[in-house]
């Protein structure tokens, strides 16, 4: 089987879209935030009012199973922390800041759990 130079060209070409497209993905998910399953954001949804339709009063969310969200795929977009950025605070602050503020929030909920513990 031939194959002429306009196909080879054209293979080459959809090979390199092909590479493109992963590079894009790997940026992105390098970009991602980074979310280490512990839980506490969770467990503390009664600090603020955004989220008070999640839980039933204990602060803790109703879809939350052991550590993981039982509704992950169809979780609502105020705990979709990249989606969040997207459409609340692109405007008004950098990703990195952004993701900063978030792992902020992570280390504060760890201190409290970790002081909560130890008393």
């Amino acid at each position: 089987m031939s194959i002429t130079i306009w196909a080879f060209l054209c293979l080459i070409r959809e090979a390199l879209i092909a590479l493109c497209k992963i590079n894009l993905l790997a940026w992105s998910f390098a970009k991602m935030f980074k979310c280490d399953r512990c839980g506490l954001c969770c467990r503390n949804l009664s600090r603020s009012p955004l989220y008070a339709k999640l839980h039933t009063g204990d602060g803790i969310c109703k879809y939350l199973d052991g550590n993981l969200c039982s509704i992950y795929e169809q979780r609502p977009l105020l705990c979709r922390v990249d989606e969040c950025y997207e459409a609340f605070f692109r405007e008004t602050l950098n990703y990195d800041e952004y993701l900063e503020i978030n792992y902020q929030g992570c280390r504060e909920l760890k201190k409290l759990a970790l002081a909560r513990s130890s008393t």
